[in-house]
């Protein structure tokens, strides 16, 4: 479905009109051959080298701004998850003192992180320093943690309140 419009600067047409298919702007008797619409070789250049929609340049400028802090953010993400998993292989591994310095790092990047937080805390407990885990632990035991974070949570501060006496 071809549209026919005019151009704002036509080319000069010719004083007589050949017979035969002419183009179907400027009325020009060179018309391309292999296309639906007539058109001559000035009048198709043109109209290839129309500018882009607004809309478009909008949505390619929202999408480039998406990338940009995507790929601004991506390498903190990467380290912190890289972490992340360092640290649950080395508290499997009962290495804790290396889960400490791994979940450090994850919280260093992200310090709202509830389960980050919570999985120091238990690192620290676990490796045998639980001044510092009671500070950390309490600190995610105020914030809003997944169900199976807050039971652990739950747990440590259970032991520790037993081995100091307190009911």
């Amino acid at each position: 479905m071809a549209a026919a419009w005019q151009l704002a600067y036509p080319p000069k047409s010719p004083a007589a009109v050949a017979p035969g298919p002419v183009c179907k702007n400027c009325k020009c008797p060179y018309v391309e051959e292999g296309y639906e619409l007539p058109l001559c070789w000035d009048c198709r250049r043109w109209a290839s080298l129309r500018p882009l929609p607004q809309d478009i340049k909008l949505i390619c400028a929202l999408v480039l701004m998406a990338l940009l802090y995507a790929g601004y953010h991506y390498p903190d993400a990467l380290g912190a998850s890289i972490a992340y998993q360092a640290g649950q292989r080395a508290e499997r591994a009962k290495h804790f003192a290396q889960a400490i310095q791994e979940y450090q790092t994850v919280t260093a990047i992200y310090p709202e992180s509830p389960v980050a937080v919570a999985r120091l805390g238990l690192a620290y407990y676990h490796g045998g320093h639980v001044l510092e885990a009671v500070w950390v632990l309490g600190y995610v035991w105020r914030s809003g943690t997944p169900k199976e974070v807050a039971m652990q949570v739950n747990a440590v501060f259970r032991e520790v309140k037993k081995r100091a006496g307190v009911k």
